[in-house]
């Protein structure tokens, strides 16, 4: 029923914004349904599907030789390509976190199944340096999540894990407040944060990342290069630890890093430019398909 609604509209394009995130789209994408038939990186990882024909991603974000990665053919956009509304909310206050004012504060706001074991050592590390220190993650869609991952930290981390407390599900309100109450918003190595990234740097909230392999550890490296802003992009994990506790140790850095990201910010918001790279791409595309070919990147 869902193919012959979409053939029935006889699209010339069509859009998929994730695939493999649910199997309604997954199954969906398998039928020849438009001339143009495109995914984007809201799940970011190639298909492997004959008929989706481009895979829209950034030159911010890929690395060198990503072609390879990917069964469709990668358009490069020169910008991010995404256009978000810059979020407002306001920092909760420590007292509201039930956490006491000396606190160093780090948090991982991410999806718990981004936790990579990799990550532990990292963590560990930094909650190390100072016994007042704290991370604050969020349970799980599925509560197991939380108690596999607290488990499993529990045996990896055994002098911090009472440093690591769970948050519960929070509306978009409380979300934000509580990465703008944060020191650092540590970001997971392999598969970083997207949305997340943009909210942290709109509340001017440093965040540490780790640009992995793939593109789905580099989007937050992506946002950082449309802003023009590096100090908090990490090159090793030692470096991500190092730049983690400077934040939060030295005030002074941390305000400056601060007052950077307010200053530059406003680059990641109600831009324009992806929709006319879009625009540009799909009209490329379409006389593509109409001359029996693929548009080039």
């Amino acid at each position: 029923a869902a193919r012959e609604a979409v053939a029935a509209a006889r699209p010339d394009i069509l859009y998929f914004t994730d695939i493999g995130m649910e199997p309604m789209t997954y199954f969906l994408a398998f039928a020849r349904l438009a001339p143009v038939q495109c995914v984007t990186w809201g799940h970011p990882d190639t298909t492997g599907i004959p008929n989706v024909d481009y895979f829209i991603s950034s030159e911010l974000t890929e690395p060198d030789g990503a072609d390879t990665d990917y069964s469709e053919r990668l358009v490069r956009f020169h910008c991010f390509t995404t256009s978000v509304a810059r979020p407002r909310g306001k920092a909760l206050s420590r007292a509201d976190l039930g956490v006491a004012e000396e606190t160093k504060l780090f948090v991982c706001p991410q999806s718990l199944f981004k936790f990579h074991p990799d990550f532990d050592a990292l963590i560990g590390d930094i909650l190390a340096d100072d016994s007042r220190s704290e991370l604050l993650l969020i349970h799980g869609n599925r509560r197991a999540w939380s108690s596999d991952l607290r488990e499993r930290l529990a045996r990896t981390l055994p002098g911090q894990i009472d440093q690591i407390r769970f948050l519960p599900r929070l509306t978009t309100e409380q979300f934000l407040g509580l990465l703008g109450a944060a020191d650092v918003v540590l970001d997971t190595p392999h598969f970083c944060g997207g949305m997340t990234t943009y909210q942290a740097l709109a509340m001017g909230t440093p965040v540490v990342t780790l640009p992995g392999s793939f593109m789905r550890g580099r989007l937050s490296q992506g946002l950082m290069r449309e802003m023009g802003f590096a100090d908090t992009v990490a090159a090793t994990p030692q470096a991500y630890v190092e730049t983690a506790l400077s934040l939060a140790n030295d005030p002074v850095r941390a305000e400056a890093v601060r007052s950077e990201i307010a200053q530059r910010s406003d680059q990641l918001f109600d831009s324009t430019a992806a929709v006319a790279e879009h625009a540009r791409f799909f009209e490329r595309a379409v006389q593509a398909a109409i001359e029996g070919g693929l548009a080039d990147d």
